[in-house]
């Protein structure tokens, strides 16, 4: 995965794609197959540990707007954004209350 993250560092459009499909292909197999016993995708996780997120962050900024739109797509289907998660816990606890 770490090697994945490094090759987003390439500013070809073209070669971005591609690794973002794959990358997408990986966390859709993941979703299906490779959850933990939380219930979470294994890879999601994996490539949170190691810095595979940071990147993919980094590459919307690409000013190739297919590029950042299919990152942006990635990153908002399969990570939580910072403090969405609280967000969530806290509506849950919320809602469990009433």
């Amino acid at each position: 995965m770490k090697a994945m993250g490094v090759m987003m560092s390439m500013k070809e459009s073209r070669q971005l794609m591609v690794m973002l499909e794959a990358l997408e292909n990986i966390l859709k197999c993941g979703e299906l197959h490779f959850k933990n016993q939380d219930g979470n995708n294994q890879f999601v996780i994996q490539m949170e540990n190691e810095g595979v997120l940071d990147n993919l962050e980094e590459v919307q900024m690409h000013k190739n707007h297919l590029v950042f739109e299919k990152a942006a797509a990635i990153l908002q289907t399969y990570f939580v954004a910072e403090g969405q998660e609280d967000e969530e816990l806290l509506k849950t606890i919320q809602g469990g209350g009433n």
